[in-house]
């Protein structure tokens, strides 16, 4: 019985699997698209998660614990946006500090599961360390704020709950296992759209 159990979970576990699978094998996250990466059975999941063995004692981050993540963390200071009003982003956490794991242009993308890798990416998916001019993560979204709409419409857009408040992080806007808008977005650009899930004005 208990052996059947197992099975119909893992079978589960596979079927929602599959979507996402199908998703990502023709996106730049497939990370057997770039020079001098190979995937052991082409294992297009395993730079980012493990589904056995995997390492949550090396993670601090409770999300990186439930997601099973499998990548090494990166180790950059990173200076961060600063509003009108004079707020800075915290440090990344949570999603943010995974999707920096890779887009930080230092650690390296093959790095995962204990090895250290070699092959960094380069180029604008290489976002650096200076995050100052790019779009402000590790915010506590501004609900009371009448240039701001509230949360409940949201389309497309998802806040990110890290220690009991909603913050703006990078898979608010993207999402990492679908390409299908371009960019991983999760709402198009055409008409501001994306934007204008947050920002009334």
């Amino acid at each position: 019985m208990r052996r059947l159990a197992v099975l119909l979970a893992a079978a589960s576990v596979m079927a929602l699997a599959a979507p996402v699978l199908g998703q990502i094998t023709n996106t730049p996250h497939n990370l057997n698209t770039f020079p001098g990466v190979v995937l052991p059975g082409n294992q297009v999941c395993l730079p980012c998660h493990v589904p056995h063995n995997a390492y949550p004692y090396q993670y601090q981050d409770p999300l990186q614990r439930k997601v099973l993540w499998n990548h090494a963390e990166t180790t950059q200071s990173f200076t961060m946006y600063t509003t009108l009003t004079g707020h800075t982003g915290g440090p990344p956490q949570g999603p943010s500090k995974m999707c920096l794991s890779c887009h930080d242009g230092v650690t390296a993308i093959d790095s995962y599961g204990g090895a250290t890798g070699t092959v960094v990416i380069v180029g604008s998916a290489a976002l650096g360390t200076d995050l100052s001019n790019d779009h402000p993560i590790g915010i506590v979204y501004p609900t009371n704020d009448p240039g701001y709409n509230p949360p409940a419409g949201f389309q497309g857009v998802k806040l990110v709950p890290i220690g009991g408040q909603d913050r703006v992080e990078c898979t608010s806007c993207h999402e990492p296992h679908n390409n299908s808008l371009g960019n991983f977005l999760r709402r198009t650009l055409n008409e501001s759209l994306i934007c204008l899930e947050c920002h009334n004005k």
